[in-house]
């Protein structure tokens, strides 16, 4: 399958899925134990199953015999074999001996490909099958005992909040974290965050908040700061002493009226400059004149972006302060795909905090951006797909033309950059410097590929309206 394009890649994880299905009908003795999972006792084997289980015989043989690189042709009759499996299944229309038909054929036809796709997901496929635990998708649901059926746990597919997920990907916070609610679940993310920092070769560890610290940021004895996430990702030799660089996010409970949230306190002794390379491809950057002796926090909530500086009595910033990482690998990065293959990459990715201060005002900035996305369709398989869906539908030209020409296309390729900026007014050092106005705007470069038609985007929003990125 290494070699095989996307479409049979599709075809093989829905035949693996269907796969346990024909095992299932191998004897009586399995079929029971399969119903019993859907909460059914089983007294026979119905011919229909039988039959049910050769044609998911037919898609694996297919699988099976199928040569890397098929041709459009092989993939459309692979795709024609699981058709016949799904057909089969929506035409059942016998029950096991024991069973009431009328009960048993709308609920097995409605759950069996739900329960082989949500096996198959745990066990190849964990991180799907999390993302889609997390945001709701794939649901349990206990089942209570009756005079048909014996107890059991149930797991459904809400396939309708698939594309609400697509459509509004602002609100998978709220889906996975309770973002926004009183209900934020910090210990979800703490251990979500450390496991894709674990990913990225940094050892996040949870901790507990210094009692006096967590008073300065919060005094609220009912619902105390307890916990942090700590991210060390550096540590730096300073006069013969180790020290650590690392960034901080203590966990914020709900209080007056205000919703939970995070506060991001960054940890760096000012001896560093303003450039260390951490890696061959990362470097962390300090602003000119930053002053990164002053502990503060930034606090985030829902509606509120501000800055705490909780050593009560300390002057604030000069200058403000300014950090920021940059991914730059020697080789682009490969998100998708693989190198000699179509895939997509990304060249350069930066991330920058900034806090500017005035005699009067305060602006946050948080900024991202990124450099040569691309899609690279090595071997034109792009292009292939284009030209064959535009065979059959007896058109002469290609949708995609402008990516299908030459040995090694690139699809597109621009430069991004989002910001993110919050202008509260100055207070003093030992309060919260509330939030008041924000503003963000993206800016997308032209492809320099002149085939293209790729074009210049600028897309700021009013200072009043909400920033989503």
């Amino acid at each position: 399958m290494a070699d095989q394009g996307t479409l049979a890649t599709l075809a093989h994880h829905l035949i693996r899925a269907l796969d346990p299905l024909r095992k299932a009908v191998e004897s009586p003795e399995q079929f029971k134990i399969f119903i019993y999972r859907l909460g059914w006792s089983a007294g026979s084997l119905p011919p229909e199953y039988l039959a049910l289980g050769g044609k998911v015989a037919d898609a694996v043989g297919a699988l099976e015999a199928l040569v890397s690189d098929p041709e459009f042709e092989e993939v459309i009759e692979l795709f024609n074999k699981i058709k016949a499996v799904f057909e089969a299944i929506e035409n059942l229309s016998e029950a096991p001996v024991g069973i009431d038909a009328g009960q048993f054929i709308p609920d097995i036809t409605a759950r069996l490909f739900e329960t082989l796709l949500v096996d198959y997901l745990a066990a190849e496929a964990a991180v799907g099958y999390n993302f889609f635990q997390m945001t709701g998708v794939i649901r349990e649901e206990q089942v209570f005992s009756s005079a048909e059926r014996p107890s059991f746990i149930t797991t459904r597919v809400l396939w309708e909040e698939i594309p609400k997920i697509i459509s509004q990907p602002d609100t998978l916070p709220e889906r996975i974290f309770g973002w926004g609610t009183p209900e934020f679940k910090s210990e979800r993310f703490f251990n979500l965050f450390s496991e894709l920092l674990y990913v990225t070769g940094l050892m996040a560890s949870i901790a507990k908040v210094d009692d006096e610290l967590a008073k300065k940021y919060q005094d609220n004895p009912a619902a105390p700061i307890r916990y942090k996430l700590k991210v060390p990702f550096y540590y730096i030799n300073i006069g013969g002493s180790t020290r650590e660089l690392s960034i901080d996010i203590l966990e914020l409970p709900a209080h007056g009226g205000k919703l939970p949230g995070l506060i991001i306190q960054p940890n760096l002794p000012s001896e560093i400059g303003e450039t260390l390379r951490l890696s061959d491809s990362i470097d962390l950057t300090i602003r000119a004149n930053s002053n990164i002796n002053s502990l503060f926090g930034l606090v985030i909530r829902p509606g509120e972006f501000t800055v705490i500086y909780p050593n009560a009595g300390a002057p604030l910033p000069e200058g403000g302060f300014g950090m920021g990482f940059v991914f730059n690998p020697a080789e682009p990065l490969i998100l998708v795909g693989n190198p000699n293959d179509t895939r997509l990459e990304l060249k350069k990715v930066s991330i920058d905090f900034g806090l500017n201060l005035s005699a009067t005002e305060q602006e946050v900035l948080l900024r991202a951006g990124f450099r040569r996305p691309r899609v690279c369709d090595q071997h034109r398989r792009i292009g292939r797909l284009c030209k064959n869906l535009a065979r059959r539908r007896r058109k002469t030209d290609c949708p995609c033309r402008s990516a299908c020409n030459g040995r090694a296309n690139t699809v597109c390729t621009s430069k991004a950059a989002a910001v993110l900026k919050s202008r509260p007014t100055r207070t003093s050092a030992s309060a919260p410097l509330p939030s008041t106005n924000f503003s963000c705007g993206c800016l997308y470069l032209r492809n320099p590929n002149p085939k293209s038609t790729w074009s210049w985007a600028s897309a700021p929003l009013p200072t009043s309206a909400p920033c989503t990125l």
